[in-house]
């Protein structure tokens, strides 16, 4: 009997640890498919770890955080002869993407320097086509130098409602394990700088189906509404700044681009960008040219670019004034709500205001 009660104990033990197993595997599972939910649309863009071509640089040179020498911060410095691997070429710009050892410390660093001044190529180098778009943090996370999980180190941080653009999201297998890995640029007080989050907590961009990121092909003043005439230059983007493309309506589109102080939203003509994905079909602008109550803040309040304090101010809106058209909130972030004043030249702006 005893024997027989310890061996129906034994099955028994066996049915619930296959349980408890399965269980599991399927909250992992399911964990795995939320956290991609997030990069559902961005295709996968990445060399391994390892297989990259290399390179020699040709003089002692600045690295930059991007492809250019006027928007991003500075990384670090290369000495002439340095061995250094090429990730990949910038579309239409002649940088490359390369990563590098600090002598110092020997962990590794990447950024961009222009391609004329490496030699002694050795490997493919793929052009890089950023296939990403508009993101938003979901809390506080480190950005990180290099996309080598066991040679890194930290380079920033990101917020939480942050607005950046991913770039690209690149997963890497190192040392058997799997590493889900986003290749992001962001705003900082100093300048644009790009990095990686791994494991990224990250949400889509909010009121919008579809992002992507864009090259400007020519210096443009951004404006605050769709048309120059009657909306007010609220900033300006340079030839070669990368900026993401929210909406579109005929020939306007809606970008957010980086500044010093903090992500902007604004509208250009497309014939300004070069589409790194071209052939999307986006959005209309938020409610635009529907019927628009008119509104009273009674407080004197800042009128955001975007739905999050995180973004630029780009205009006061003083309290009791009768001059706010209401465009509806939004559908995602909580209290914001998108609205169009007139500024005191009589020009439109449209942006967005924290109404409690």
């Amino acid at each position: 009997m005893c024997k027989q009660l310890r061996k129906i104990f034994s099955v028994i033990s066996a049915f619930l640890v296959m349980a408890i197993v399965i269980s599991c595997f399927n909250v992992n599972a399911k964990a795995e498919e939320i956290n991609e939910k997030s990069v559902e649309n961005i295709e996968v863009y990445a060399n391994s770890v390892g297989s990259e071509a290399t390179g020699q640089s040709t003089v002692s040179q600045t690295v930059k955080a991007g492809p250019s020498y006027s928007y991003y911060t500075d990384v670090g410095s290369i000495s002439a002869g340095e061995t250094i691997y090429v990730l990949g070429s910038v579309k239409n710009e002649g940088w490359y993407h390369i990563r590098y050892t600090v002598t110092s410390t020997g962990k590794y660093k990447s950024g961009y320097v222009p391609s004329h001044l490496v030699t002694n190529i050795s490997g493919n180098v793929s052009t890089e086509i950023y296939t990403g778009g508009q993101y938003i943090s979901n809390s506080q996370q480190t950005v990180w130098s290099s996309n080598v999980p066991g040679n890194r180190i930290s380079i920033g941080t990101i917020y939480a409602n942050e607005p950046i653009t991913v770039l690209y999201y690149a997963p890497v297998q190192y040392n058997y394990s799997l590493y889900r890995i986003w290749y992001i640029e962001y705003s900082t007080s100093s300048g644009t700088k790009r990095g990686y989050l791994y494991d990224a907590n990250i949400r889509s961009c909010p009121d919008t189906i579809v992002t992507s990121v864009a090259r400007i092909n020519n210096d443009a003043s951004v404006y605050g509404g769709p048309n120059s005439s009657t909306c007010a230059i609220i900033g300006s983007v340079g030839k070669s700044e990368f900026v993401t493309v929210l909406a579109k309506m005929q020939d306007w589109v809606c970008i957010e681009y980086n500044t010093n102080n903090g992500r902007k939203r604004g509208f250009l003509s497309s014939g300004y960008l070069d589409y790194h994905r071209p052939g999307l079909t986006y959005s209309d602008f938020w409610n635009y040219g529907k019927t628009s109550p008119s509104g009273i803040s009674d407080k004197t309040t800042y009128l955001y670019a975007g739905p999050s304090t995180q973004y630029a101010t780009i205009a006061t809106i003083n309290a009791y004034s009768t001059d706010v058209r209401y465009y509806g909130d939004s559908a995602t972030e909580s209290g914001w709500c998108y609205v169009r004043i007139t500024n005191s030249n009589g020009k439109y702006v449209y942006g967005w205001f924290y109404r409690y």
